[in-house]
């Protein structure tokens, strides 16, 4: 008898603790965020990407209830933006705006000593904004089209040069040489502006970049095909090149947020709810569709999707292309 009241004491007792532990858990849920949220960005004021995250911040603080601080990190292809939130709680306090440059490219190019595990040693939160790129030819080069200056090059093999700034046009450009066939010049350069002085001066014929970069060279250049799964509807004449037979050229330029690898996902489900209600405000999609970008939040198992599957994609560019370390 002692035995069955000691063991229902003990039952009660578990129950207690459990219905504690459900309560309090309910309680953080209901009461996270408390205080501001901070979001790293691996870049300098000013840029492209600072301005973008800077244009949702308000509405981002609106949906979160809560001040959102921008807090710049610049340097190493992301690699100091990327350890400084693996120093950070895993609590959902802070944030990374993270890329394919220091989740995808940053650890396959460091193969042998990589910095830090992507899947591992970060949570997806949500998807941010996916870039519309297109690949710029110099008027220099006598084509009107893809298919003719890919017919010029092979018909000029060596002479034809292309810059790149970022990994992002890096990893497109060795995919167009690997699976056109197509013997290219690549000149790097340390960033997109120098690459482009040298493009505007007809230096180097080929660039990759967002659409703005043919409204810059005012006539001097063109864009003969658009790095994405569809044409773009700011320039619906530039085709796709899944459309002129390759579409093993399939990198994508996105971008969402990143929690600490140990963030509770009830943290990760509330922040990405969050950001999906706010990225789906009409204006914001305007005002970044006119940039030629998509802005849409998503799950996090969405954005773990990207990194994982696009992964492979970037190898396959990078060991061709012989990138090492610098």
């Amino acid at each position: 008898m002692n035995r069955t009241r000691t063991s229902r004491r003990t039952c009660l007792a578990a129950l207690a603790g459990l219905s504690a532990l459900a309560s309090g858990a309910s309680w953080a849920q209901e009461t996270f965020p408390s205080r501001p949220i901070k979001i790293i960005l691996p870049f300098p004021p000013g840029g492209a990407g600072d301005t973008a995250v800077r244009l949702v911040a308000r509405q981002l603080a609106e949906a979160f209830g809560q001040n959102v601080v921008i807090d710049n990190k610049p340097g190493g292809d992301g690699v100091i933006a990327a350890q400084s939130l693996l120093l950070a709680p895993a609590d959902g306090y802070t944030l990374m705006f993270g890329s394919a440059s220091p989740l995808i490219y940053v650890p396959l190019v460091h193969a042998e000593k990589p910095p830090y595990d992507p899947m591992r040693d970060f949570a997806a939160v949500s998807t941010f904004s996916s870039f519309t790129y297109y690949m710029h030819v110099h008027e220099s080069v006598p084509a009107r089209s893809i298919r003719e200056f890919m017919d010029y090059v092979k018909a000029n093999p060596g002479k034809v040069a292309y810059g790149t700034g970022d990994s992002t046009s890096v990893v497109t450009m060795a995919q167009v040489r690997l699976h056109a066939r197509l013997d290219m010049t690549h000149i790097p350069y340390k960033g997109g502006g120098p690459a482009f002085i040298d493009f505007a001066a007809g230096r180097i014929q080929v660039m990759v970049g967002p659409l703005d970069l043919d409204a810059r060279m005012q006539g001097k250049s063109r864009p003969l095909v658009v790095l994405q799964d569809k044409r773009s509807p700011l320039r619906p004449d530039v085709p796709t090149f899944a459309e002129i037979g390759l579409p093993e050229v399939n990198l994508m330029a996105w971008t969402g947020f990143f929690a600490p690898g140990r963030t509770p996902r009830p943290i990760l489900d509330r922040l990405s709810a969050d950001m999906v209600k706010a990225f789906s405000r009409p204006e914001l999609v305007s005002a970044f569709a006119k940039l030629g970008s998509n802005l849409q939040g998503s799950t996090p198992e969405a954005l773990a999707s990207i990194l994982r599957t696009q992964t492979p994609v970037w190898r396959e560019a990078i060991q061709f292309a012989k990138i090492k370390p610098e």
